[in-house]
């Protein structure tokens, strides 16, 4: 397995816009406490978070996300493709402040095709895990929700990109504070995987460093 992105802030993404014009959570709401310090949000039109890649045509993507508020019809997350620059993958949310539908699409040559739709509830942490392989015979477009597996392609995949160059957080109103987010290749899923970017908490055994610097070894 090689990684090709893991990170939870906005410093590790290339940004389109200022850096005020992105909003950081550091309430324990938007994020999971156990792993994470803080989520971002896209939350200004055009100003975006990409996170770059070698080119790839099979990864994994990975990511905590908490959604928050009225979103009709906004893509969220996208994956963008290598020889047009365009988008090509989606992930959609559709809604208002209780609660929504989450919806994976794929580029059919003219338009985006969307698998089942996910009834899914506003203000809560989700995990959603994306699987895409690029081929003629055995490609794959799959979506899964808090590990559970949502909707599915297989087949012919590879007319919806050349191959995948970035993972695109997408600014607008109302888009969902991100975390925990991972990108991988093909080699294995990332259904179930945590990032950890939480600081430990001080000196002592192996459950976060937690306990006095007394239970140092050597100490």
């Amino acid at each position: 397995m090689t990684w090709l992105f893991a990170a939870s802030e906005l410093e590790s993404f290339r940004l389109t816009g200022a850096v005020n014009n992105y909003g950081v959570a550091t309430n324990s709401s938007y994020f999971d406490p156990v792993f994470s310090k803080a989520s971002f949000v896209c939350n200004n039109v055009a100003n975006d978070a990409y996170a770059d890649f070698p080119n790839q045509t099979e990864l994994w993507v990975h990511a905590y996300v908490v959604l928050a508020g009225y979103i009709q019809n906004q893509v969220f997350l996208s994956l963008i493709d290598s020889a047009t620059g365009t988008e090509r993958i989606q992930l959609q949310q559709s809604g208002n402040y209780q609660s929504g539908t989450l919806a994976l699409g794929y580029w059919n040559g003219s338009g985006f095709t969307y698998l089942t739709a996910l009834p899914i509830a506003n203000n809560g942490l989700h995990t959603l895990d994306l699987h895409i392989k690029l081929d003629a015979v055995v490609g794959v477009v799959s979506f899964y929700s808090d590990g559970v597996l949502i909707g599915s392609f297989t087949g012919n995949t590879s007319g919806i990109a050349t191959a995948f160059k970035s993972l695109r957080a997408v600014g607008g109103g109302s888009c969902p504070y991100l975390s925990q987010m991972i990108v991988g290749d093909g080699a294995q899923s990332t259904v179930g995987l945590r990032l950890q970017t939480l600081q430990p908490a001080a000196g002592g055994n192996a459950n976060n460093w937690t306990g006095g610097t007394k239970h140092d070894h050597g100490i």
